[in-house]
């Protein structure tokens, strides 16, 4: 990565930020990348919860599981992915889990910084807050990576579950992208520049995770053909793939 003359005379205090935020992902990464991931296709998505059926309130089972338990409908987040497929209540059991967990991973938003935008500031508030909240949501997303794990590989389900890997780690690498920039940095384009490209580095790691993903779901899901249910599933992923690589220059 290439220097800024003023990077130097900024001091030790610019190192330490991106030396916080990289550890961060460092963190996040190390208990973010366990685990496989699934397959996927190419194109757009609308957001929905996928594609669950609507039922009658009058034929809501009696006893203790309610009717969305029942039909396993989401309790958290709705993440952005496509809606055509198979009805969510009738895939199978470890595919449900692993949806479940990329929605609460998904609820679990990343702090907001308030205060001057000084290094000192923001070293402070990454250390404090943001450190903590990449732990923790770095864990459930590996936990996510490693039930997905227990899918049968070459599978629709395999390539599902590859969607929504790809899309657990995506959204967590887009939270590091955009870490608070300090205003002495904000105000030197040549010096934001490095800083940023220090957080694409810092962040490649769990990039690569949800490239990988989206690629398994692509290579999955596109060879089921045009007629297959899943074939918007195969769009989104090769779609989503290819962005990614493109975003963290991957290939570079």
């Amino acid at each position: 990565m290439k220097q800024h003359p003023l990077a130097a005379g900024t001091g030790s205090t610019l190192q330490r930020t991106l030396l916080n935020l990289a550890l961060a992902c460092a963190l996040a990464a190390s208990v973010g990348c366990a685990g496989s991931a699934p397959t996927a296709g190419e194109g757009p998505a609308a957001e929905t919860s996928g594609g669950e059926t609507r039922v009658d309130p009058s034929t809501e089972p009696t006893g203790s599981a309610t009717l969305a338990e029942t039909l396993e409908l989401p309790s958290t987040t709705l993440v952005p992915v496509p809606s055509s497929g198979v009805p969510r209540h009738q895939l199978s059991a470890p595919l449900r889990d692993i949806w479940s967990r990329v929605e609460a991973a998904s609820a679990m938003l990343p702090p907001e910084f308030a205060g001057e935008r000084t290094m000192e500031a923001i070293n402070a508030w990454v250390a404090e807050e943001f450190m903590a909240w990449a732990t923790t949501r770095g864990t459930a997303t590996a936990a996510v990576a490693e039930v997905a794990g227990q899918l049968a590989a070459g599978t629709a389900e395999y390539g599902v579950g590859g969607a929504l890997v790809g899309y657990t780690y995506e959204e967590f690498v887009i939270a590091f992208r955009g870490a608070p920039v300090p205003e002495d940095i904000a105000a030197d384009s040549e010096l934001l520049e490095v800083y940023l490209d220090a957080l694409t580095t810092a962040s490649e790691p769990m990039a690569r995770q949800a490239a990988a993903a989206f690629g398994a779901c692509a290579r999955t899901l596109a060879p089921l053909g045009p007629e297959s249910p899943w074939v918007e599933w195969a769009q989104y992923c090769l779609l989503r793939a290819t962005e990614v690589n493109e975003v963290y220059r991957l290939d570079e």
